[in-house]
């Protein structure tokens, strides 16, 4: 997802894309997300660049949750992953508590 990604996953996954370039385009999309890889396309430097088809999206299937409860000297922390698709409700993929 190029609205999450890190700078160093965008030069991984563009070839060509330069680390202070991703930088830049991380900087823009946090006050304007990119609504569709074409908006992303349009925002990248005046080079042609190219990457396969798939790898790259403007959203996510798969969330991580964390959370941490305590209460008087119990300390508990849970993490899941879920899947969403589409309008349907999350799908709990794997679920461990600590």
């Amino acid at each position: 997802n190029v609205n999450v990604a890190p700078p160093e996953v965008l030069v991984a996954m563009v070839p060509g894309l330069t680390l202070a370039e991703a930088q830049a385009l991380v900087g823009t999309r946090a006050a304007a997300p990119f609504p569709s890889l074409e908006e992303f396309r349009k925002r990248l430097p005046k080079r042609a660049f190219q990457w396969e088809e798939g790898d790259l999206s403007v959203d996510s299937q798969y969330f991580l949750v964390q959370g941490r409860a305590t209460v008087g000297r119990a300390d508990v922390r849970m993490e899941a992953l879920l899947q969403r698709e589409q309008t349907a409700m999350p799908t709990i993929l794997w679920q461990r508590m600590r």
